[in-house]
């Protein structure tokens, strides 16, 4: 085969294997749409940077990987770079993952481990409240007060000069909060 870029598979969503072995590929990419992904094996191309390997972090239900073959594998740090970046991998390079070396490979890029879990954490986060917003948003259109929110929003929200001072003065600040939740709880009332 002469594939040198992964391109056209945008609508595939339910593939669970995918092999673009002995190609010409030099990297991994154009599978963002396939979350269902399982089992990948891009083995004999071309492909030379460990950014291939990372690319592959987010595919939550891939469980094997096949690299062999391309010039990336003759690096060092590729397979505890792979163990420790891949952590729903059980399969890389047609071996069974050890354990052991996951964990050492886990110590070894301890740091940036870290940095990413705290960074997809907090996207998880956003993506959760998005989509409550989301979920919010429908349920208050569907009772045909679709922009109730952000009227209370605007009404509550914190402003400059002297009507943000005043907001927020100790005598006022739990009547405003009261007012908040009178609303929230008519809102959730009406809607229900």
């Amino acid at each position: 085969n002469n594939i040198s870029r992964i391109s056209g598979l945008e609508t595939l969503t339910k593939l669970t294997h995918l092999s673009l072995f002995n190609n010409r590929l030099t990297e991994v990419g154009g599978l963002d749409t396939l979350t269902a992904l399982e089992v990948l094996s891009v083995g004999n191309n071309l492909i030379g940077d460990l950014s291939s390997v990372l690319y592959l972090r987010p595919f939550k239900r891939l469980h094997a990987v096949n690299f062999a073959g391309n010039p990336l594998c003759q690096e060092a740090e590729y397979r505890p770079y792979a163990l420790a970046h891949l952590p729903r991998v059980k399969y890389l390079d047609y071996r069974m993952v050890d354990e052991q070396a996951v964990q050492a490979a886990k110590e070894q890029y301890q740091d940036r481990l870290q940095e990413m879990q705290e960074a997809e954490a907090a996207e998880e986060a956003a993506e959760a409240e998005r989509q409550q917003r989301a979920e919010r948003a429908a349920e208050l259109a569907a009772a045909n007060v679709g922009h109730v929110d952000a009227f209370r929003d605007e009404m509550l929200a914190e402003g400059g000069g002297d009507v943000g001072k005043l907001r927020q003065h100790a005598s006022l600040l739990p009547l405003a909060q009261e007012f908040q939740a009178a609303l929230n709880e008519a809102i959730d009332e009406y809607v229900a």
